[in-house]
Order: C-alpha cells, then structure tokens, then sequence
C-alpha cells in the first residue's frame, strides 16, 4: 500500500507546473504522521506536515500562503485537504506551490478534491480491517486468475468468482479506452454487446464513478458524502436491488472500473461495499497486467509516449529532460549538417571488349572444345563446323581449273589469240571460286581472336545442329580488362556527375570493395523488370583476379554533400512534387 500511496502522490503532483513538492499524512493516534512525500527527502516535508494539521471536519480544504520572511524555500502557497471516511479525518494531503498566482493554487485545490478519491479507495482497507475478505480466498482469486492464458477469460473468471465471492448477482468488468469505458467482462460467461441498452448503462455508472474517483453506490449509504450517481440510479430503477462501482488502480491511475448488482430491497452495507473495494484493490492490478501483456504494440507503444510526455512537461525529472534536450540537438545537428552522399545503385560487370563469333556460312556443328568459362589463347581452335560439302565443292573447282589450264595451253600453241583470251578468263573465274571454296574451309574452323574467356556459347549441346549464316555462335571478352555497368535510377542519375568515384561490392566478393570512376552516361533510359533506370559506365581501377563478366553487385558513387534530412526526405518529396502537379496541373 506504501508503494500505492506513493505513486498516487507523485501522479498528482507531476501534472500542475508549479507544484514543488507533496505530502500524504495519515492520522495515528493524536497526530498525524507522514507515509508518503514527493520529490523523495523532500527539504519541506515538515512544513507541508504542519499546513495539512490546519485542515479539519469544519474546513476540509484549505489555501495558505506564506509570506516570503516566513521561509527560506521556493514554497509560497499551501493546499491542503483533508482526507475523511464515515464523516471522520483519517489524515490530510498538502501540496506546496512557488509563485503567488490565486488562480493556480485554486486550480490545484480543485485537481486535489478529484483525484482525492482514488487516494481514499487505496486507504480503505487498512483503515476498515473488520471487513476484509479471507487471505486464501483472495488468493485462489488471484491464482484463478493467473492461471488464465488471455485477459478476456480471465476477466470473466474474476467477474464470476468476485461474484460467487461476495454473493453478487452480477458484476461487470470496464476500462477505460480512448477516454471512454469499455466493458471487457461480464460474469456467469454473459455476452458482451455494447448495443444492448443495459451494457451501455453500465458503461456509464463506471464512467460515472471514474470521474469522481470514487467509489459509488445507489441507493446512498447512510454516511459518506453526497455524490452524482444518476447512472446509478437509473441501473436501479431499470433492475431494481443495489448497485456499486469501485475504481480499478493502477500505480496511482485509474485504468477502469468494477460494477456489481445486487437483488432485494436492501441497501449494500457499507462492510459489502468495503469488501468489493479490498477484492478489487488486491485483484485488479492482477487483471491491468494481464491487459497491458496482451494490448497491440501500437496502443503500448502510445502509452508510453504519452507517458514520457507527461514526465516532460511535469515538474521534476531533471535528467530526463537534460537527457532528451540533448538528444532532440543531438539530431537536429545530425540531421541538418552537410555530409557526404552516396547514390546507390545495382551494378554488373562486363568486358571491356565482347567480341561475337558468328557462322561464316550455312552449314552444321562438327565439334567444339571450349565451355562458357574457359580461359582461351589467341588463335586457339574452338569449335568446327561440317566442311565434307566443303571439300567437295574443293575439288570441283580444282578439276574444272586444270581443265581450263589445259585448254588455254592448248590455244596458246595454236597461237589461237581469240580462245587464248576466252580461257584465260575461265582459269582465272575457277581460281577466285577456289579461292573461295578454300576461304570457306578456313574459316570453318573457328579460333579465338585473342586471349580471354567465354563469357556465352556452349556448342557441346549443340553437335550436329544446323546453323545459319550470321548465327552467333560464342561471345569471348578479356580476362583483364572491364567495364562496370551501374544501373542509376532516374531520380539519382542528376546528382551524378562525370568523373565522380565510387566503391562497388559484389556479391562473389561482399568483403571486397573495388574502387572505380565515372566515364559516361548513356543518354538514353532503360526500362527492365519494372524499373526505369540509366546506365552508367565506370572503369576499375584494378581487376582482381577472381573478377569475371557477369559478376553483379551494388555500386556507391560519390555525390555532393547533402544534409541527412535531404538524404532521407528527398525522394519522398520528389514523388510529393509530381503528384500534387498530376492532381493540379
């Protein structure tokens, strides 16, 4: 109860600015004595002490305010109330103020008699032992409880048991969401429908009851003070019996409440209202960690936002605030000061030269003897096609040569100058078509045109297949020179300028980055998988050996400094730009 006493005191006191510091008192004995004191060691707790002694039955709330000779502290004013059950002061609560504003200090006295309920449902069940429930029965209540995987069924098993407990014939189980109430239980296993008339009504007693922090019954006990407890009545007009609602509290806070029903024409006692109290005042912290363990991380993660909010804007929590203020300048200065910028892009290496061997005439696939990936020399035989047709056609043209030969030899002795002419002609038509013929047979073989590597074209599957003039057979680039191909996206390629440096890694070698430099950008763009980019061609500035064509990557080029605000926001606000144009032209 001390660790209640304590984080009630210091919730009320973080929420107005110019609270200084607070006290709870309790009466023992012909004194009061203080349990609980905020900030803890509070300097002044002695004189807060001695303002709450002030209050009494005949002036339950009080304002004093101190002239400045009379202390030495930043306290200038004291609220004071008195802390009462069954029309008895059971102690006091006095909170000090710095400044002279009355308007303030009313404005304090005013929160104070609000939350001052929450205060006096924590304290009740010390203060009426006569009316507790059994330990072991609370316990089986909170071991039922615990033993339950989610919070709506064991909500339902605190409602029902609570009621089985304290011979209710139904309660119900509401917490607060978004500022309203929402019921989450019902005991017996009753269905939850919010439509319904008398869930709504219940809905409200509790929103009732939360709004004065404090416990409400209908009809009126005999004693207590006069409250508003028209949903509560109105319950009772519409079901008759008695009716109770006890806040749930947690750490000082009210999360939700409790509203019990009961037959007859006889009032609750207040012994039945202080045992709902004791059941929920032990139970329900049970039931909000339950909650909390269970709720969305969007709703716990604004719940802490708004928690750490408050911090901020209370008084006290030094630290925190030096800390967040270091912070906020911390990132302002990361976000607005210029740093380098990178463009990143998806890059691949290709060879700096990519030389097509293509068949020389119609004709099939004899043999090959190299694979894509094999390192070849400069006139090293690659593959042959079928040359049988070749070699025939070969020596037609040979035969009808030496014909022609002989027939000019034959003229040249007749001294025939008009058949001299004519068959010197022919012999020289059949040599240039062997010539010919011969030229073909050699470039059947086809051979490397310098030292490099296969890069496309394997023949090995293709033996025997026809082929046709031009086909390209094998794709053969350098094995010591390249070319990188960074794919910009049309958003980034105006940042980069010609010449600029960049780092590439690839994904055959993540631990090593190749440096290199920018030489041109094709001036046209390019549309492939759905991206929209321009290629950017950029030279090595070393080859590793381990480097081969088609190695792909991510490349970074150096840009201008940017700030990191501009380096996170632009692209966001490029896309921003060009709908709202789209929209309004």
């Amino acid at each position: 109860m001390q660790n209640q006493i304590q984080a009630w005191l210091a919730s009320v006191c973080k929420n107005p600015q110019a609270v200084v510091g607070g006290i709870v008192a309790l009466t023992r004995e012909t004194d009061l004595e203080r349990v609980a004191e905020w900030p803890p060691h509070f300097a002044e707790s002695a004189l807060l002490t001695a303002a709450a002694r002030s209050v009494n039955t005949q002036m339950p709330a009080l304002v004093n305010s101190l002239e400045p000779d009379q202390t030495a502290s930043a306290i200038t004013q004291i609220v004071s109330v008195l802390l009462t059950r069954n029309e008895k002061a059971i102690g006091a609560v006095a909170v000090g103020l710095s400044g002279t504003d009355a308007r303030q200090a009313q404005e304090v006295l005013t929160s104070l008699q609000r939350e001052i309920g929450a205060l006096e449902s924590i304290l009740n069940p010390a203060v009426a032992p006569c009316t507790t429930v059994d330990a072991g029965a609370i316990l089986q209540l909170q071991a039922a409880i615990l033993s339950r995987k989610d919070f709506d069924e064991a909500a339902v098993t605190f409602a029902t048991l609570t009621a089985q407990l304290l011979d209710f014939e139904r309660i119900c189980v509401g917490f607060l969401e978004d500022e309203q109430v929402t019921l989450v239980a019902i005991s017996h296993g009753a269905a939850l429908d919010s439509n319904q008339e008398i869930n709504r009504n219940m809905a409200a007693a509790m929103e009732e009851a939360i709004d004065q922090t404090t416990t409400l019954s209908s009809p009126h006990t005999a004693s207590g003070h006069p409250r508003i407890t028209l949903a509560h009545a109105e319950l009772v007009q519409r079901n008759g019996g008695s009716v109770c609602t006890v806040p749930i509290v947690s750490l000082g806070v009210i999360v939700g409440a409790v509203t019990a029903e009961r037959g007859g024409n006889d009032p609750l006692s207040e012994q039945q209202i202080a045992q709902l109290e004791q059941v929920v005042a032990l139970v329900g912290p049970l039931l909000v960690l339950k909650r909390d363990s269970q709720r969305p991380w969007r709703k716990q993660a604004w719940e802490m936002l708004r928690k750490t909010w408050a911090r901020l804007t209370g008084p006290g929590e030094h630290r925190l605030k030096l800390t967040f203020g270091g912070g906020t300048m911390a990132g302002v200065i990361l976000l607005l000061v210029p740093m380098p910028y990178h463009v990143s892009a998806p890059a691949r290496l290709e060879g700096a030269i990519q030389r097509a061997l293509v068949a020389p005439t119609n004709g099939f696939i004899q043999q090959t003897s190299v694979r894509p990936g094999d390192a070849v020399k400069e006139d090293q035989l690659l593959a042959e096609l079928a040359t049988q047709d070749l070699v025939l056609e070969q020596r037609k043209r040979e035969s009808e040569l030496a014909q022609h030969e002989n027939t000019y030899g034959a003229a040249l002795a007749q001294n025939d100058r008009s058949q001299l002419m004519v068959n010197h002609a022919k012999v020289a038509e059949s040599r240039a078509q062997l010539e010919l013929v011969e030229r073909q047979i050699e470039r059947a073989h086809i051979k490397a045109p310098f030292d490099g590597i296969v890069i496309s074209g394997d023949l090995s599957q293709s033996l025997g297949a026809p082929i046709q003039r031009g086909d390209v057979l094998m794709v053969i680039a350098p094995h010591d020179r390249y070319r990188l191909i960074v794919e910009v996206d049309e958003r980034d390629v105006a940042n980069i300028k010609p010449g600029a440096s960049g780092r590439m890694s690839l994904a055959a070698l993540p631990g090593e980055a190749l440096s290199f430099r920018t030489e041109r950008v094709t001036p046209v763009a390019v549309t492939r998988n759905g991206r929209h980019f321009f290629e950017l061609e950029g030279r090595l500035d070393g080859s590793p050996p381990a480097l081969r064509p088609g190695l792909q990557g991510v490349a970074k080029i150096d840009a201008d400094k940017r700030t990191l605000a501009w380096a996170l926001s632009h692209r966001f606000l490029v896309w921003l730009r060009l709908t709202l144009w789209t929209w309004t032209g």
